[in-house]
């Protein structure tokens, strides 16, 4: 378990240093919503099974925005890790920075990075850095009642990748680095119903300007039933597509998850 205490440590050491720096909402049905100011938003999914098998799970996300228009920023991390009988399955987590400014009612401009690491997909470290603009094609607000928005974003980044050449294969020849442009897209589909309920579905294509037969596809879908105004349930499925990994990896990974939202 001490791979789970150093884990522990980092989460709370993320929090404090982001919490003192930004502020921020989690989904992209209550991004827009936001009034002036500062948002925190915590998730935590913890899951223990003993006897036979000792496992936990661990989870845990956090957002922090800030809201001052035309410009906003958030900041968001997550860290997953699950020990059974002593032994890593899952240990993975990201952080992303991203920063924009509303042209107009339409159109937005942002910049991000982003730091990330997954031992189980041979991953020691990606960063990430780029830009892109932000397109609001519909837009349907009810007020109370809830609404319908649809988002794109067409942009570009630059990706530098290190896999662990440890968990490499002797035949396989895909490269321990890499530095490279790509094209980074999406679709982003929110809908919510009152203060009760709300969906966000996302779907990201990634390929590389220089070959593009080297795409990754990412897949988000989460739900939310909120119980009261700070406390909500949440669903989450993640599938993740990768054209040209490793030859000891598969191209996929799927995902899913539940848990609880406390927003402060």
């Amino acid at each position: 378990m001490k791979h789970l205490a150093n884990r522990i440590i980092l989460l709370l050491l993320f929090l404090t240093i982001t919490t003192i720096a930004f502020a921020q909402v989690n989904t992209e049905i209550l991004r827009k919503n936001l009034e002036k100011g500062f948002y925190l938003t915590l998730e935590s999914a913890l899951n223990c099974k003993s006897g036979n098998t000792d496992e936990i799970k661990v989870a845990f996300k956090a957002r922090l925005d800030y809201i001052n228009k035309p410009w906003y920023g958030f900041i968001v991390g997550k860290v997953h890790y699950t020990d059974t009988d002593d032994e890593v399955s899952t240990n993975k987590g990201f952080s992303h920075l991203r920063t924009g400014r509303d042209v107009n009612s339409l159109i937005s401009l942002e910049a991000f990075c982003q730091a990330e690491y997954d031992e189980f997909i041979s991953l020691q470290r990606r960063y990430l850095v780029g830009l892109a603009p932000r397109f609001t094609l519909y837009k349907l607000d009810r007020g109370d009642k809830g609404g319908l928005r649809l988002y794109a974003s067409f942009g570009a980044m630059y990706e530098y990748e290190k896999l662990d050449p440890d968990e490499m294969e002797t035949t396989d020849d895909h490269p321990i680095t890499s530095r490279l442009l790509r094209s980074t897209n999406y679709l982003s589909i929110s809908y919510a119903a009152a203060k009760t309920f709300a969906a966000v579905w996302v779907v990201y294509y990634q390929p590389a300007f220089e070959r593009f037969s080297d795409y990754r596809i990412l897949s988000e879908i989460d739900l939310t039933i909120h119980l009261t105004n700070k406390l909500a349930l949440i669903l989450a499925w993640n599938y993740r597509y990768d054209s040209d990994p490793p030859s000891h990896l598969k191209r996929y990974d799927c995902e899913i998850a539940n848990g609880i939202r406390l927003t402060l």
